[in-house]
């Protein structure tokens, strides 16, 4: 049994091929693991008014019961093994669907396919409302249904940003109950970069080159110690080869390490800033998800 405590895992099929199979075989998995309860959830859109009364008949009613019936189909193994589940169908704006069964039922991980189709690092529109918005862990599933064999953990210590910094071990233990679940190898990257570097090209910043080189030597230090010091619960110690500290923008150098491991699954945090209306996910995030070329298990702080 898993650390990680699952309590509810809600899995959103908008489809019926390989993709939408494997996006539930996964929850299916991980709800077993951690004991929790599992739900189907799919929303139809609303008709327009026109098409209101068919007949006599409700043509959303139709619609609902329609894929209601081709969730029951998709879900025949789960039945057949005797594992409970849920179905629900709903009609109106997808993604505002999901999100109130969410936030109703307290829902802790949300699973779903990606709707992106052959072109690398592009999420479909659902895809991204859930990540800027869900309140809970988001896994989006590449299609075609392979098995997750490399993970990469993104991680940030940082002791000076409580928000992000808190992100950490919650990465590290999704890391863990994925690894758990798929017996996959498991990568940790730390990207950082020296604040002000930017203004050093253009000869705003006034410092001499030894002074600059110092100040980076300064930096990767303490990005290196903290990084030991977060990996250390876990096990791991810096100087294995997979742990990664990369200098650059995150942006960058994190869809480039996760291509170059081949990696099945980035688990990372979208923070981005906190306001009134909860936590968005930042500019960073949103610029790694439309690089990367793989599954996304991303998280935002809890509360």
């Amino acid at each position: 049994m898993s650390a990680l405590k699952l309590k509810r895992i809600l899995v959103h099929l908008d489809g019926r091929g390989r993709a939408a199979t494997a996006a539930l075989s996964q929850a299916a998995a991980l709800a077993q693991v951690c004991g929790a309860r599992l739900k189907i959830i799919d929303v139809v859109r609303e008709p327009p008014r026109r098409l209101a009364k068919l007949g006599g008949r409700s043509y959303r009613k139709l619609l609902v019961d329609g894929r209601r019936e081709q969730l029951e189909t998709l879900c025949a193994d789960l039945t057949a093994r005797g594992q409970a589940h849920a179905i629900e169908v709903r009609s109106g704006v997808p993604f505002v669907e999901v999100i109130r069964v969410v936030q109703a039922e307290g829902v802790d991980l949300l699973v779903k396919a990606s709707e992106r189709r052959g072109s690398p690092g592009i999420f479909g529109s659902t895809d991204m409302s859930l990540l800027r918005k869900c309140p809970c862990p988001v896994l989006l599933l590449k299609g075609g249904g392979g098995r997750l064999r490399r993970l990469l953990a993104a991680v940030d210590p940082d002791p000076e940003d409580p928000v992000r910094d808190s992100l950490n071990p919650r990465i590290m233990a999704f890391a863990g109950l994925m690894r758990e679940l798929t017996d996959a190898s498991l990568d940790v990257a730390h990207a950082w970069t020296l604040v002000g570097e930017d203004l050093l090209g253009g000869g705003a910043l006034k410092l001499s080159d030894e002074e600059f080189r110092a100040l980076a030597r300064r930096e990767r230090q303490a990005r290196l110690e903290a990084l030991e010091q977060m990996l250390e619960p876990y096990g791991m110690v810096i100087r294995s080869p997979h742990v990664h500290l990369l200098k650059g923008h995150p942006e960058n150098v994190l869809p480039e390490v996760a291509r170059k491991l081949s990696a099945d699954l980035l688990i990372m945090g979208t923070v981005g800033r906190v306001g009134l209306a909860g936590v968005f996910m930042g500019n960073t995030a949103e610029s790694i998800l439309s690089r990367v070329d793989c599954s996304v298990l991303a998280l935002k702080p809890e509360g």
